[in-house]
């Protein structure tokens, strides 16, 4: 049987941060040297003051060119259609020194089916390739004002689960170990049982995969060095059992080719998200068992849905929400923006409607991931944290059956902030966007990996020639109300005046006539910029 092969797009990684370095204000970048650097900051606030990156720090304490810059990667797939089999696979990646406002701003994004474990290593193998070159000293222009001598590392890498099992080369996320911080198996334990047929007296029981926390057991958390032990026991034919003597690795499947790089850990560089993990993961289970589970059961909220709504109507939300959350009666549709305002703000309405127990089993995990989601956290504020997510996941006053993976990993987010600062720095909201601007941008049904490099190229060339050469002109607004949305830009309000042919011919010289992909030459960008 054919396979359909995958096409793999590799963009130069070192042009693309020379056009970013090139084009920012020298203010907008803040470089950590090891000098004179404080190595224990009082207050965490972003990513450079987490302990992999105070670690960077003191390796190049005594290095001559002690400057660098650092990325936080983002694995993730996407259908181009509705109901497609073909799948469009990123590796995005943002400079974690530019200033956070503008860090996932569009021009400042590195930018068939899903991919098996062997084909993602392979995709990675090219990119670990450049990243291992860019770890090396290079002089990099800085806007047009200066040089620097710059060190580039990839500190960590953020994930939905599905995607992370890919790159991390380890089990899906409900397998027997499963979880992508520790080494904690899955217990495997009766779910529902169901009528096999209408004229058959069977029953069929379907089984879920739990981890529940083990009372008198240390948990063995994942490295490089625990992966390292693993596989030399392995290759010297050691044998790891399972309870009903089933071969396993504790999860490893083999080498993970990030790990080639500097600061590239198995187990730490693999954050905790929020997105995947807390407000579609943890919180949506509770809003399920208390919505979709029987009267009966004492944490239905089932017959108060209506009061809770009324409820939730009278909350007047801070001015930076995004989107308030919609009726409670449709929580399993609700976006993830609209969980986490529930959860962070909303939280106080279920007291009314909860029993005491529950209640403050949910104020457990809404008080400790504000405590992550926090512009400033101190050492307290983490201890407080690890005692509030331990305790939501240590005494689940639900059945057992219901700590799935979603509600184990609510335990590895203290770790993530004491790694890399608040959460909201690195969450997968930042990349969410940009996914979806490039799946949008591709309109046809063959050759797409052309029509996506030809409009992503004409996209990024345009929105610097708006920035730099023509900003007074109609263009700007045009391209701002694509990365801004209809919130910022209504349709309605853009003008049809004509753009001036001077402001024209200076984006047409910006923008490249062609370009060379695979060995073939593509002229068609002068139509496409027509079309524009």
């Amino acid at each position: 049987m054919l396979v359909p092969p995958h096409t793999f797009m590799v963009m130069n990684i070192e042009q693309q941060i020379r056009q970013v370095l090139n084009s920012i204000n020298p203010n907008d970048l803040k470089l950590s040297s090891s000098r004179g650097s404080d190595f224990s900051p009082s207050l965490m606030t972003d990513i450079q003051h987490g302990r992999v990156y105070m670690n960077i720090l003191r390796t190049l304490n005594n290095q001559r060119e002690s400057k660098f810059i650092t990325l936080t990667c983002n694995v993730d797939g996407v259908a181009l259609y509705s109901h497609s089999e073909q799948h469009m696979w990123t590796f995005t990646a943002c400079i974690n020194e530019i200033k956070r406002t503008l860090r996932f701003s569009i021009e400042n994004i590195i930018g068939h089916k899903k991919p098996s474990r062997i084909i993602m290593q392979k995709m990675l193998s090219s990119i670990v390739l450049r990243l291992n070159e860019l770890q090396k000293p290079n002089f990099y222009q800085i806007s047009n004002f200066s040089q620097e001598m710059l060190r580039l590392y990839l500190i960590g890498v953020c994930d939905d689960k599905p995607a992370n099992s890919l790159v991390q080369n380890q089990p899906e996320p409900n397998a027997l170990y499963g979880c992508s911080k520790c080494e904690i198996a899955g217990i495997t334990t009766p779910c529902k049982v169901l009528s096999s047929s209408i004229l058959s007296n069977k029953k069929k029981i379907t089984y879920v995969r739990i981890f529940p926390t083990p009372t008198h057991q240390q948990i063995e958390l994942r490295s490089n060095f625990r992966w390292m032990e693993i596989s030399h026991a392995l290759q010297n034919k050691h044998s790891f059992l399972t309870e009903d003597n089933q071969m396993h690795s504790f999860g490893y499947l083999g080498e993970c080719e990030l790990t080639n790089l500097a600061y590239i850990d198995r187990g730490t560089s693999f954050m905790s998200d929020t997105l995947h993990s807390i407000y579609h993961g943890a919180f949506k289970r509770l809003l399920q068992l208390w919505t979709k589970s029987s009267k009966k059961d004492p944490w239905s909220i089932v017959g108060f849905l209506p009061e809770i709504h009324a409820d939730l109507g009278h909350i007047r939300y801070p001015s930076t929400t995004t989107r308030a959350p919609r009726s409670i009666l449709k929580c399993s549709n609700l976006k993830a923006n609209e969980s986490r305002v529930l959860l962070l703000i909303c939280y106080p309405v279920f007291k009314s409607y909860l029993p005491e127990k529950y209640y403050k089993h949910l104020q457990m995990l809404a008080f400790g991931i504000t405590i992550g989601e926090s512009s400033n956290i101190s050492s307290k504020n983490i201890n407080d944290m690890q005692m509030l997510l331990s305790s939501f996941v240590d005494n689940f006053p639900y059945p057992e059956r219901y700590v799935v993976q979603n509600i184990h990993c609510v335990k590895h987010f203290v770790t993530t902030v004491e790694d890399f600062g608040p959460l909201f720095n690195y969450s997968t909201f930042n990349y969410e966007s940009t996914i979806g601007y490039l799946s949008a941008s591709v309109h046809g049904t063959k050759r797409l990996a052309t029509e996506l490099m030809l409009n992503l190229q004409l996209f990024k060339q345009s929105y610097f020639a708006s920035k730099h050469h023509c900003s007074t002109s109609l263009v700007s607004p045009f391209i701002q109300y694509l990365c801004d949305g209809k919130k910022y830009r209504p349709r309605e309000k853009l003008s049809d005046e004509k753009i001036t042919k001077d402001d024209f011919d200076l984006l047409f010289q910006a923008v490249p006539k062609n370009c060379l992909i695979k060995s073939m030459k593509f002229d068609s960008l002068i139509q496409n910029f027509t079309l524009l």
